[in-house]
């Protein structure tokens, strides 16, 4: 239980060089943790605060992931040569896509099964209908900022 509540204790402080050792005080009977060490009449013990490990994305995370950059990449072109206002219009939004998915970009554009299906799907696709516009454009939309914290 005490584990559990000191690595909760350790998510929520901020982030940081110091941040990495919780410290466990023990003082008058009563258990505290904090950030900085205890004061000198306190039982200290130093936390290891746990460290997070890299993302890791379920495999139908990752194929839909692929999926919908496969259909942004596509459908953005089709868009684009099909109704080339509709391209200048969301050029920007679209290069920013690129820029946070810049990953997920080099896959596609590197990767000889995925070349193999963005040709497809080009292919299978070449005009840019309203609706598969109309979901491109939906899906390279700038991410709302977060709300403000308090």
């Amino acid at each position: 239980m005490r584990q559990i509540l000191a690595a909760c204790l350790a998510a929520t402080l901020p982030a940081g060089a110091n941040a990495q050792t919780l410290y466990k005080c023990v003082q008058g009977g009563k258990t505290v943790y904090q950030a900085e060490k205890c004061p000198d009449d306190a039982r200290q013990q130093a936390l290891e605060a746990p460290r997070p490990g890299p993302a890791t994305i379920a495999p139908a995370q990752a194929a839909a992931a692929v999926n919908d950059g496969l259909e942004i990449v596509s459908g953005f072109r089709a868009c684009a040569d099909f109704m080339p206002q509709w391209g200048d219009m969301r050029r920007a939004d679209y290069e920013a896509w690129r820029a946070r998915n810049a990953e997920l970009v080099a896959r596609i554009e590197n990767e000889p099964a995925l070349q193999q299906r963005y040709r497809e799907r080009m292919q299978a696709e070449r005009y840019g209908t309203p609706e598969r516009c109309a979901k491109v454009a939906a899906l390279i939309r700038p991410e709302p900022a977060p709300p403000p914290r308090k």
